[in-house]
């Protein structure tokens, strides 16, 4: 079985393998520590089990995954995160992803998380429900910009300083925001906030 970890921490990733090749024998681990290494890896090797932190810097993990899908990438995917779980959880989903870990939680997790999804089965440790739009039950599909937006907006990022992260304009962040406040049915971010756990539930 053949395992990549990204993530940009180090040590991070050093524990996740310490845990992984303690609990499996003949695994293969590999670390990587930034997307761009990590989209090339993906590109040119077979990996089973990606271990994928969302945040890698400046980057996304949800678009380095989108990216080597792309490439042909069709192996199983754990996300782990700090941010809010359910939200995270919610959008690991509707990636596609088998299993999600909250860093907040024990390292060893992650060798119930390999286990899982190795024999197919999915790993969250609540159950979460696709995005819905206000609780109706209609589902709200965010194309990657608009998830990335979204994120950096419950984050309390300002346009500006959400321009500047993702190399786009002012303008077209305002164009984001927009669509994603209309497919949510809300007025304002404040409402947005107000309401995540339609978001995220």
């Amino acid at each position: 079985m053949n395992i990549l970890i990204v993530d940009d921490h180090p040590l991070v990733c050093a524990a996740l393998e310490s845990v992984i090749k303690d609990s499996f024998s003949g695994v293969v681990v590999e670390q990587i520590f930034c997307a761009k290494k990590a989209l090339a890896y993906l590109a040119k090797c077979k990996v089973d089990i990606l271990v994928l932190d969302i945040e890698l810097g400046d980057d996304d993990g949800f678009d380095l995954l989108h990216k080597a899908k792309r490439f042909g990438f069709d192996g199983k995917v754990i996300v782990i995160s700090s941010k809010d779980e359910r939200l995270c959880s919610d959008l690991a989903i509707s990636k596609g992803v088998s299993g999600y870990l909250d860093k907040k939680e024990s390292v060893s997790r992650v060798a119930d998380a390999v286990k899982a999804v190795s024999r197919g089965y999915t790993y969250f440790r609540q159950v979460s429900s696709r995005v819905s739009q206000r609780g109706s039950g209609r589902s709200v599909k965010l194309s990657t910009r608009e998830r990335a937006v979204l994120r950096l907006l419950l984050d309390g990022y300002p346009n500006k300083e959400i321009a500047r992260k993702m190399n786009i304009s002012e303008k077209t962040v305002s164009t984001y925001k927009r669509r994603i406040l209309d497919k949510y049915d809300v007025r304002s971010v404040f409402m947005l906030v107000k309401y995540s756990s339609y978001i995220i539930r």
